[in-house]
């Protein structure tokens, strides 16, 4: 199969559907030790990496199964969870139950893992946090916690090739997504700051690919989202408007899939919730007993 190369010895393995949702890219490093990071690309694509690429130890980036869906082919290879997830981390019904609240939603979102890209339990067998770092000779890797669209969520920056390895803040046109149970706003908007910080001469999106140009730009873009999402709420709670009437109003996704629709409601709620706490605690916005409302 045909890799694309990010710098030299690190390797992106292409995702199903150019690694769109539910899918992910991968990546693999060719150093001293063969290093895998996450395995959602879709079971077959895994299937046909593993053949022709040795693979010595397998890293997750967080825990949405979306990202750890073919490690189950990896049988007898180490396996590096986020300390964070260390109790769920690779068991979906566990998953479920930390990201998930609706029970509809959540029984949709296993279906989902289970029947689109085989998702298989698995169990770590290491941890690693945000000080964790790979010495492979000619690559340097060291672990940033970066939270926020999950409690456990990491980057991994390359010191010598100033390559970030970003994940899920893909900076996507489809994003930012900070949708889970345990997603925290502000959390994820410090940890776009962090990596903003890093300057890195490239970026690798779990959902985008590669980027190589104009990566401090896209950072501050998919900042400016988060502050857009907040004027467009206060536009439409100029009157009183109940939280599910702000949820069929598209404010922050602008289609829900007819057969995620459950989903897709779910992660609309959480995040206008998580900016309508945000403006409340700045007194830009009130709730009532009509709903919420500017003052």
């Amino acid at each position: 199969m045909e890799l694309h190369k990010i710098v030299d010895r690190m390797w992106l393995v292409p995702g199903r559907n150019q690694g769109r949702f539910p899918f992910s890219h991968a990546i693999w490093v060719e150093g001293e030790r063969k290093i895998l990071f996450d395995a959602g690309t879709g079971q077959d694509v895994m299937a046909a990496f593993l053949r022709s690429h040795p693979v010595d130890v397998a890293f997750a980036s967080h825990s949405h199964p979306g990202h750890l869906a073919s490690f189950w082919l990896l049988d007898g290879t180490p396996l590096f969870a986020p300390v964070q997830s260390k109790t769920s981390f690779g068991n979906l019904e566990k998953l479920a139950e930390r990201f998930v609240e609706d029970e509809s939603a959540r029984k949709l979102w296993i279906a989902l893992y289970r029947k689109v890209l085989g998702f298989r339990d698995v169990t770590h067998t290491h941890t690693y946090d945000g000080q964790t770092g790979l010495d492979l000779q000619t690559l340097k890797l060291a672990a940033v916690h970066t939270p926020g669209h999950t409690t456990d969520h990491h980057c991994f920056f390359e010191e010598h090739t100033g390559t970030l390895l970003a994940f899920d803040l893909d900076l996507s046109t489809a994003g930012p997504f900070y949708c889970s149970r345990e997603s925290d706003l502000e959390s994820f908007r410090a940890s776009l700051h962090l990596i903003r910080s890093y300057e890195p001469e490239v970026l690798v999106s779990s959902h985008m690919g590669v980027l190589r140009t104009g990566i401090t730009e896209a950072i501050d873009r998919f900042l400016a989202v988060l502050d857009d999402r907040d004027r467009r709420i206060l536009a439409a709670t100029q009157e009183p408007v109940p939280l599910e009437q702000l949820v069929d109003r598209h404010l922050l996704i602008p289609r829900f899939p007819e057969n995620l629709a459950p989903i897709y409601r779910e992660w609309e709620r959480r995040m206008l919730r998580a900016h309508l706490e945000r403006l409340q605690d700045q007194h830009e916005v009130e709730q009532t007993e009509d709903g919420f409302r500017t003052p």
